[in-house]
């Protein structure tokens, strides 16, 4: 009997081949999503890296330029500057007066006189040097009518016992003048400095004739 040959029957492909290949991809897919995780945002996350570059400034040099300072003095003339003056080598004392005054004086008596330009009016500044004792001279005087005892006045770099005279308060005083007078005692000697003020002068206020007196007991000096 002739056998004829038969071509072999094909069968289908196993079922788990394809089971195979869809866990592959699945295992595929899931290995791809856990390393998209694992580098973009779990540990395997690249930090970046900030460098920071420190720049030292140089610090600012201040610069201090000193320049010389030059101080220029004035000097302003004082009133006095051109006045007379007058010194007594007898009885030791120096003073400065105004040009329009004039000075007399008397060796024996002690006296010396500055004669204010009053037109014939007797005024003036006196100045006695006596023997006398300065309590006896001055308690005279303080308890006479006229008189008040007033601030002592520091003359010379000496502090002078003060009294006041006021013709306002003198029924005898006639044509007398307010008078300041002062009391001291150096070298032995009672020193008496009589001032008349209050009163103008020629071309002169009262206010700068008072001005003036004030400005030749600033200049009175003990010489010895």
């Amino acid at each position: 009997m002739n056998q004829q040959s038969q071509a072999p029957v094909q069968q289908g492909q196993p079922a788990v081949s394809k089971g195979l290949l869809i866990t592959f991809i699945i295992v595929i897919l899931i290995g791809a999503a856990f390393a998209t995780w694992y580098f973009l945002m779990g540990p395997g996350k690249k930090v970046a890296t900030s460098t920071t570059t420190a720049t030292t400034t140089p610090a600012a040099t201040t610069t201090t330029t000193t320049t010389p300072s030059t101080t220029t003095t004035t000097t302003t003339p004082t009133a006095t500057a051109d006045w007379q003056t007058y010194t007594n080598d007898t009885y030791g004392f120096s003073f400065k007066y105004p040009k329009d005054y004039s000075v007399t004086e008397d060796q024996k008596s002690g006296t010396v006189i500055i004669n204010y330009p009053t037109g014939g009016l007797s005024r003036g500044m006196t100045i006695w040097t006596k023997s006398s004792n300065i309590n006896d001279e001055y308690n005279k005087l303080k308890t006479s009518t006229g008189y008040t005892v007033t601030t002592d006045k520091t003359i010379g770099g000496v502090v002078w016992k003060s009294l006041s005279y006021d013709p306002k308060n003198d029924t005898k005083a006639g044509d007398a003048g307010k008078e300041n007078i002062y009391f001291v005692e150096k070298n032995g000697k009672l020193y008496q400095i009589v001032a008349n003020i209050g009163e103008p002068l020629e071309n002169i206020t009262a206010v700068q004739a008072d001005k003036n007196v004030d400005q030749i007991l600033s200049t009175f000096t003990f010489t010895k």
